[in-house]
């Protein structure tokens, strides 16, 4: 028993020293703090707005997130993959246009769209929604786009430097200020103005605490360039062929954002008394989510490194992580379903007992993110963005007339279905598309030499 006891110990203990095996627990270590933060605001922003102001917080947040699916350069993204391989080739000037690319093209996108939000977002909203108020502080909302960039870029260089510990100490101390703040502005009355003003107010402050402390870790990393040559590189850098790398992967991005935003749309346009029902489901039902994450931001590496290798390495590593993931958040969406009813009585009170019935369709979308938490990264390893468009273009086409017949029909229970069911139909024919194309070549069959 003491030598089998000791053999399972040093197994599990070789697995946990295992790269990805350590980055992953870093990582969802900081998502605990997650689930903690988002669960206590969003709890209190239930209770004190209630359903009506719930309901208009998330058009106006939905406004705002329809913005950032006009930005097609996923310059994120671009600049993740193109600094960890000029990092791992010790090319220097590679970091630096890799970088200053990403500030080029945010400053330049970024403040041509929220430029043309500012001076569109209150027509639109008074024609969509017959309500001012929404694009007043969705416009607001958008300024994020802009004092982002700088926490972005610091993030972007942890990241790439593999420096795991301290990119998660950042991000969960930033979490749990935005949240702080939220519950702040909430308990003193000041209703969705604070909650708004309060968030581009932290993110500034981010700002401004990202642009102080990244010459500290060029000082330590001399591998990346000071602020100065960046700047001086800013106008010169090439944008074309890192453009339209990043074009596909945002495009494919966008199209699943936008499928995401739309039942909120649809119904916030079409029964908007219901709206706050169907977005108190959402937020119950995925409060577990966060705890993916980490598993996702590690396969964005780990799949491609696999490419390197062979397809057949793809192949094993996605198909064992999907029935791995897959598995484990079906029971967790079954334990979330039984428990979701008492926790949303208790948790926001019996004003939203008709969001009940709301909360089961919805966890189809639940068990469809642990499906297909490795498609996307798949795609990415393979070239192949452009099936992930086109899979994101026949669920428009198909499932947009469902879902506008399940919101007349059904209101807010429709829309439940619509958003449950389009993600587990995409999740499906996602996987399959990625088995299809990491299936084994055939070899043609050869005679015996000599006959």
């Amino acid at each position: 028993m003491v030598v089998a006891a000791t053999r399972l110990f040093s197994k599990a203990r070789q697995f946990v020293r295992r790269r990805f095996v350590r980055d992953t627990i870093i990582f969802q270590l900081g998502q605990f703090a997650t689930i903690l933060g988002q669960g206590v605001t969003t709890i209190l922003t239930l209770r004190i707005l209630g359903p009506v102001l719930v309901g208009q917080y998330a058009l106006i947040t939905a406004m705002a997130a329809v913005l950032g699916l006009l930005d097609l350069s996923a310059s994120g993204k671009v600049a993740l993959v193109e600094v960890s391989k000029a990092l791992g080739a010790e090319d220097r000037s590679e970091v630096r246009d890799a970088l200053a690319y990403f500030l080029r093209i945010n400053l330049e996108i970024n403040g041509v769209l929220v430029t043309g939000f500012f001076l569109l977002a209150l027509p639109l909203a008074q024609v969509s929604y017959n309500n001012t108020d929404i694009g007043l502080w969705a416009r607001w909302l958008v300024l994020l786009e802009l004092t982002e960039i700088p926490f972005g870029m610091l993030r972007l260089a942890y990241q790439t430097q593999r420096n795991t510990g301290t990119l998660v100490r950042i991000e969960t101390v930033r979490l749990l200020t935005n949240s702080i703040a939220s519950i702040g502005v909430l308990l003193f009355g000041w209703g969705i103005p604070g909650l708004v003003l309060s968030q581009v107010i932290v993110s500034g402050c981010y700002a401004v605490y990202a642009i102080y402390q990244y010459p500290r870790l060029v000082r330590a990393d001399p591998r990346f360039p000071t602020w100065g040559v960046l700047l001086r590189r800013l106008r010169s850098v090439s944008i074309r062929s890192r453009f339209w790398f990043g074009f596909r992967i945002s495009l494919d991005k966008n199209l699943a954002s936008f499928l995401t935003q739309l039942p909120i749309l649809m119904l916030g346009s079409l029964n908007p008394a219901a709206l706050g029902y169907f977005s108190t489901a959402v937020k119950v039902a995925t409060l577990p989510q966060p705890l993916i994450s980490g598993i996702a931001r590690n396969l964005d590496t780990f799949l491609p490194f696999r490419a390197g290798r062979s397809n057949a390495a793809v192949r094993e590593a996605f198909i064992q992580t999907t029935l791995f993931t897959g598995l484990v958040w079906s029971v967790m969406s079954i334990g979330v379903a039984i428990a979701s009813p008492v926790i949303l009585l208790v948790l926001a009170g019996t004003n939203y007992l008709p969001a009940i019935p709301l909360l089961f369709p919805v966890m189809l979308q639940s068990i469809a993110v642990g499906l297909d938490v490795g498609v996307g990264s798949a795609f990415q390893a393979l070239n192949k963005s452009e099936y992930g468009i086109g899979l994101n273009i026949f669920m428009l086409a198909v499932f947009v007339p469902i879902g506008y017949l399940l919101i007349v029909h059904l209101s807010g229970y429709g829309a439940a279905w619509f958003y449950g069911a389009r993600y587990l139909v995409h999740a499906i024919l996602g996987i399959l598309v990625v088995i299809w194309l990491l299936r084994p070549a055939k070899v043609p069959n050869q005679s015996p030499s000599g006959l």
